[in-house]
């Protein structure tokens, strides 16, 4: 695939990231992944200003540059309308930011998924609400629950609340009513997490283990797939069918 590295468009291949920069040493940076559709990169206005955020946090440089131009060109270099769309933006030598825009192929979840809970050591910190490129501790958990054979992992603290899942935030429903773990330090306030608290009316509070069983359904949300239907968690099952309006948000 074709990608954008520092003004200019290269095969990733092509693509060279000093060994010796924080970016790499240290995953000092930050990134966000979002999906097009009909050549149109969804969100991208909320996805860069996270970006911009997280990068003052951080005190690394933003890069100033025409975000939907680079995308818009991405597709037509790659000869596609809808791609997974990586951003990222870590410091390079000499304290400077660099940028990187990759693709890949979109491969949207079809079915309804398995959720393995996996721990419970999962604590509030001030770098949860970035998106940083320290992503270590939601890929290994996540392989935790792949090698269990199941699709995604959820993240639960100590007290036995309920956080977010390894790539997602998570909602439940009963009785008409969605609810989500509050957006605390404990998770990332995702993109799509936040339209659909826009559009609808969700309840945030604390959400324990124990209150799993109470619920009738679940789903997961996150800027790549969208919302996704949750058919279990461990051995407790759901209904795979979603609230009115909100399997729209997938689009």
């Amino acid at each position: 695939m074709i990608a954008y590295h520092n003004g200019c468009y290269r095969s990733e291949s092509e693509i060279n990231i000093p060994l010796t920069c924080s970016g790499f040493q240290y995953a000092y940076g930050v990134f966000t992944s979002l999906r097009t559709k009909d050549g149109i990169a969804l969100d991208l206005d909320k996805h860069i200003l996270r970006l911009k955020t997280s990068c003052a946090k951080l005190k690394l440089t933003f890069p100033q540059v025409d975000y939907k131009e680079i995308i818009s060109h991405l597709l037509v270099l790659n000869k596609k309308d809808n791609l997974r769309i990586k951003i990222i933006i870590y410091e390079n030598l000499g304290g400077e930011s660099s940028l990187i825009i990759l693709t890949s192929q979109l491969n949207l979840l079809q079915e309804a998924i398995r959720i393995k809970v996996i721990s419970h050591t999962y604590q509030a910190n001030d770098f949860r609400n970035i998106k940083s490129l320290n992503y270590l501790e939601q890929v290994f958990l996540h392989r935790l629950a792949s090698k269990q054979g199941y699709d995604e992992g959820l993240l639960v603290n100590s007290q036995g609340m309920i956080c977010e899942c390894c790539y997602a935030n998570i909602f439940f429903s009963k009785k008409g009513k969605i609810y989500t773990p509050k957006a605390n330090n404990n998770i990332l306030n995702g993109i799509m997490r936040q339209k659909i608290i826009d559009k609808y009316p969700v309840e945030e509070v604390d959400i324990y283990l124990n209150d799993l069983a109470s619920f009738e359904q679940a789903f997961i949300s996150n800027s790549v797939q969208g919302v996704v239907a949750v058919k279990s968690i461990d051995d407790i099952e759901f209904s795979p069918w979603l609230i009115g309006g909100i399997e729209r948000l997938r689009d």
